[in-house]
């Protein structure tokens, strides 16, 4: 199993999103290889990479079950989309057992 590197803060405005992008297109092209989860609302990094994927994206992962098909950006560069349909996520995991490792769960089947 690889290394996971988180890069988060409750504050906007860090450079969260330009971070995530830069470190993982850097880490591709040294030719490792890189899953971004996009885990925002907002999916900035979703639209960076010009991602968007209405017929899969992180909510339907955790809340419907899908299968994570990540988005290929490049080669060694894989990203699993955002939505602003992650919005009503924390509403729709709550009452689900376990919901704190649906992400884990969903990431091991790649």
């Amino acid at each position: 199993m690889g290394k996971i590197i988180s890069i988060s803060n409750f504050k906007g405005g860090n450079l969260k999103t330009t971070s995530t992008a830069s470190i993982g297109a850097c880490m591709a092209l040294e030719g490792h290889k890189v899953l971004i989860v996009d885990c925002d609302a907002q999916f900035n990094l979703t639209t960076l990479f010009d991602a968007l994927n209405p017929d899969q994206n992180l909510f339907k992962i955790l809340v419907d079950g899908q299968t994570p098909t990540p988005v290929t950006i490049r080669k060694n560069l894989d990203l699993i989309p955002s939505d602003i349909e992650l919005v009503r996520a924390e509403l729709a995991l709550y009452p689900m057992l376990k919901r704190e490792y649906k992400l884990e769960k969903a990431l091991k089947q790649l």
